[in-house]
């Protein structure tokens, strides 16, 4: 395999050197642009391909300011759809319980007045966008940061600055 590599040990793949193989490179498939000038990709998740037509999962990439995310088909790299959200995505999770992807944003952010701590889904087959749940830490967190399920479907997500702190959500209301 003749891939990408950091060869000078400094935890980087430098674009301007040997390191990077750009499209020599046999790792990756494509490239695309997502967003404008404030679309940050920041929070990814791969989910199932609801339609059936892509044989890998599909890219979903929450674009941080710009408060959408895209679902971009595993296959071709062609974006398929966009989704509004009530909050600058930071992390994402696709969880194969209630068949959607989650959005957590970042708890640094939560001085924008409308962007409190908070999580949101979508349903990666129909494109609907649950509300916004907000959450609150018990423990003096800030905000919110990472995002992870558990093997019930739960929701979790790492408070700010404590990531040790997690706040729980089930979407199940058990």
């Amino acid at each position: 395999i003749q891939t990408s590599r950091d060869l000078d040990g400094d935890g980087r793949i430098s674009l301007d050197s040997d390191e990077f193989l750009d499209d020599e490179d046999e790792c990756i498939l494509f490239t695309i642009e997502v967003g404008g000038p404030d679309g940050i990709p920041r929070a990814l998740a791969i989910a199932p391909d609801a339609s059936g037509l892509s044989s890998a999962g599909n890219a979903w990439v929450g674009l941080n300011l710009e408060r959408r995310a895209a679902e971009i088909d595993g296959d071709t790299g062609e974006i398929r759809r966009w989704v509004d959200l009530p909050l600058n995505p930071y992390g994402a999770l696709a969880s194969k319980h209630e068949g959607r992807v989650w959005f957590v944003n970042a708890g640094w952010q939560s001085n924008l007045s409308d962007n409190p701590p908070a999580i949101v889904a979508v349903d990666y087959r129909t494109g609907e966008v649950t509300p916004r749940y907000e959450v609150e830490s018990t423990s003096g967190c800030e905000g919110t940061y990472g995002i992870t399920p558990d093997a019930q479907g739960r929701v979790w997500v790492g408070g700010n600055p404590r990531p040790s702190t997690d706040f729980g959500f089930d979407p199940l209301g058990r």
